[in-house]
C-alpha cells in the first residue's frame, strides 16, 4: 500500500511542476513602443521658417559629401563632390562640372578646406555679392584651379531632404541628418566671431558631447564657450530610443516598475 501511495505521488510531481509560474511574460513584447519616434522618421514641418532664412549669395554649385554610408560619416571628411551646377551660374561660368572634388576654397588670402556642403553653403551666407572665391579641384584625379564670383542670391535655394542612416537594414542606431532650420538654429550665425572680443580656436577641454573654449567678451569678461560636436542631437535621440526600448521589455517583465517618468527625466536633462 505505501509503494502505491509513493508511486502515486511521483505521477503527480511533474504537473504539479509544470503549474509554477516563473512571473516571466509568455508573449513576447509588441514593437509598437520600439518604434523610433516620428520626428526622426519623417520630414519637420518647417518650411515657413526655412523661407524666411537669409538667403545669402548665390555661386550655382550644389555640393553632395563624398562619404556615402554611416560608417565612412562617422571618419573625418576630406572633400564634396559636385553634384550640380546650375546652367549660366558663376559654377557653370568657372567651368565646374559634376563629380568634380573640390579641396580647397580661398577667399580674401585665406584658404580652407570644405568637408561637408554644410561648410560651402555657410560661405554662401557669410559672404556678400561679387565676392571672388578661388577653388581647388580634382577632377579625375588631376588637380586644377579655377575663380567664381558669387552674386546676389534672389530666391530661397531648393529644399535638400534629410537623410537617414541605420548601422544596420532593421537594427541598430538610427540618425536623421538636420534640416537647414534646425542646423543654423543651432550655430550661432554669419560673422559669429563678431560676436567676442576674442576667441581661441584650440579647446580647452573636451568631453563626449562637445567641447569647451575660451574667449573673452566685449566687456571684457572671461567667457567659456560650450560647443556641441556636429549630429550630437541625433546621437542622443537615438540613444533614448534605444533605452526606451529597454524600458518597454523591463515594464513588461516586471510591470509594477513605472520607468516612463526615469525615461522622461533622462531626456529632458540630456536635451538641454
Amino acid at each position: 500500500m505505501t509503494r502505491s501511495l509513493l508511486f502515486c505521488a511521483l505521477l503527480t510531481l511533474p504537473s504539479a511542476a509544470c503549474s509554477l509560474s516563473s512571473g516571466l511574460p509568455e508573449q513576447s513584447p509588441a514593437l509598437a513602443d520600439m518604434e523610433e519616434p516620428l520626428d526622426l522618421r519623417t520630414e519637420p514641418d518647417d518650411e515657413a521658417r526655412r523661407a524666411a532664412l537669409p538667403k545669402g549669395t548665390f555661386s550655382g554649385l550644389y555640393l553632395r559629401d563624398a562619404r556615402e554610408t554611416l560608417e565612412q560619416k562617422l571618419n573625418e571628411p576630406e572633400a564634396v563632390v559636385v553634384d550640380r551646377v546650375v546652367e549660366n551660374s558663376p559654377a557653370a561660368k568657372a567651368g565646374l562640372l559634376p563629380g568634380d572634388l573640390l579641396l580647397e576654397v580661398e577667399v580674401a588670402g585665406e584658404a580652407r578646406a570644405v568637408g561637408t556642403p554644410s561648410e560651402w553653403r555657410q560661405l554662401e551666407l557669410q559672404s556678400r555679392p561679387g565676392t571672388e572665391v578661388a577653388l581647388l579641384v580634382d577632377r579625375a584625379g588631376r588637380e586644377a584651379e579655377t575663380t567664381l564670383t558669387l552674386v546676389e542670391r534672389v530666391h530661397t535655394p531648393a529644399r535638400e531632404l534629410s537623410e537617414r542612416y541605420r548601422e544596420e537594414p532593421r537594427l541598430g542606431v538610427g540618425v536623421r541628418t538636420a534640416t537647414e532650420v534646425e542646423a543654423r538654429a543651432a550655430e550661432l550665425g554669419p560673422g559669429w566671431e563678431s560676436k567676442f572680443a576674442s576667441f581661441e580656436y584650440e579647446a580647452a577641454a573636451s568631453a563626449s558631447l562637445g567641447q569647451v573654449h575660451r574667449a573673452v567678451a566685449h566687456d571684457g569678461r572671461d567667457l567659456a564657450v560650450k560647443l556641441q560636436y556636429p549630429d550630437m542631437r541625433s546621437a542622443v535621440e537615438a540613444d533614448l530610443v534605444q533605452l526606451g526600448m529597454l524600458f518597454s521589455v523591463h515594464r513588461r517583465m516586471r510591470p509594477a516598475v513605472e520607468t516612463s517618468e526615469v525615461l522622461k527625466e533622462l531626456s529632458e536633462r540630456l536635451r538641454e
